[in-house]
């Protein structure tokens, strides 16, 4: 006897699951370093999305924040005085640009450090990472690579490696010996 109304449905939403439809938003391999740090990020995974506010007051997404770039974010500390200035060319030449995110109602912090945003949600602090934390996130919000802001240098460095990409200083040589001489 065939199947037929009600039970056709229940049937039919038993078949097609969430999980069966959409794909999971995590990936076991990958352009992202392996392994796990002690936060709740999953390297290879999706960052989660929250609300921000930046020290004019106003409200954005934190996709709209990161934009279409990769993106060292630091979590309740100022990124840039971490890391070392050749490091820091290196990223940007790849393309890199940094954020600060803050815990909420730490909005006086926005006043010493440049691109900085308060979790107006907990999105991020202490949800997903302890202050102290740093994430590097590809344009597309897959988490690349995480650990403590302690090693800031070397999450880029191991980071900027498996993008292949070169030292700023190598790409300037570069430059400069393809460059015709006049």
């Amino acid at each position: 006897m065939p199947v037929t109304g009600p039970d056709r449905i229940r049937e039919s939403i038993q078949i097609a699951t969430p999980s069966i439809i959409k794909p999971k938003n995590c990936f076991a391999s990958g352009l992202f370093v392996r392994g796990r740090s002690g936060a709740k990020l999953v390297r290879g995974g999706v960052l989660p999305q929250g609300w921000l506010r930046n020290g004019q007051g106003e409200i954005t997404l934190s996709d709209d924040v990161l934009g279409p770039s990769m993106t060292l974010l630091g979590f309740g500390s100022d990124m840039e005085s971490m890391v070392d200035a050749e490091t820091l060319a290196d990223f940007s030449a790849a393309g890199g640009k940094i954020v600060s995110i803050g815990p909420r109602g730490q909005r006086h912090a926005q006043r010493r450090i440049g691109n900085y945003w308060e979790d107006l949600d907990d999105t991020f602090i202490p949800t997903s990472v302890p202050p102290g934390w740093a994430a590097i996130v590809r344009p597309d919000r897959t988490v690349l690579h995480d650990g403590p802001i302690t090693e800031v240098r070397r999450l880029l460095r191991e980071s900027l490696n498996l993008l292949g990409s070169r030292p700023a200083s190598a790409l300037t040589t570069l430059s400069a010996l393809s460059t015709p001489a006049r």
